[in-house]
């Protein structure tokens, strides 16, 4: 399941709980030492975030549960039973690029340590999940950190 929701969020083009992240007008460094906290937090066992919904921003809103729902989606059909008689797809070559990595695109810091995440010891995953933020911050937080924050977010606990 969780190897399907990465595999959305990476091809990807009212709740409770509120996460408020720092306003527009803060400094960069500020929203990306929340950010980093934030991220820390999700990847953490015990961590308890807030989910980063609703922004109270109605356009990053709206983005934000387009990525939902194509979440929901694809958990369906991975979870849908298979049919053992049809041929298997065949796998694909490389990585394709999704939805998240064309939003860090513009920030090449913050796409190089989102890379490796996936390349860490499990024991420096969580350290190199919340190092994105650095990435960001040495962009000058030029990326749509409300969308980012959220899809890091369905990234490892899911979009409900």
């Amino acid at each position: 399941m969780k190897r399907a929701l990465a595999a959305l969020i990476t091809a990807l083009p009212a709740c409770s709980g509120h996460a408020a992240a720092p306003p527009a007008g803060t400094s960069c460094t500020a929203r990306a030492a929340e950010l980093k906290t934030f991220l820390a937090s999700v990847v953490a066992p015990t961590g308890t975030p807030a989910r980063p919904w609703p922004t109270g921003d109605a356009a990053a809103d709206h983005r934000i549960e387009e990525v939902r729902a194509l979440a929901r989606q694809e958990i369906r059909a991975a979870a849908r039973a298979a049919d053992p008689a049809a041929r298997a797809t065949p796998l694909t070559i490389g990585i394709t690029p999704g939805r998240l990595e064309h939003e860090l695109a513009t920030c090449p810091p913050a796409l190089a340590r989102f890379a490796r995440i996936g390349v860490v010891p499990p024991a420096e995953r969580w350290h190199a999940f919340a190092e994105v933020a650095d990435g960001i911050r040495e962009c000058d937080c030029t990326i749509d950190l409300p969308l980012t924050r959220a899809m890091l977010y369905i990234l490892q606990r899911g979009p409900d």
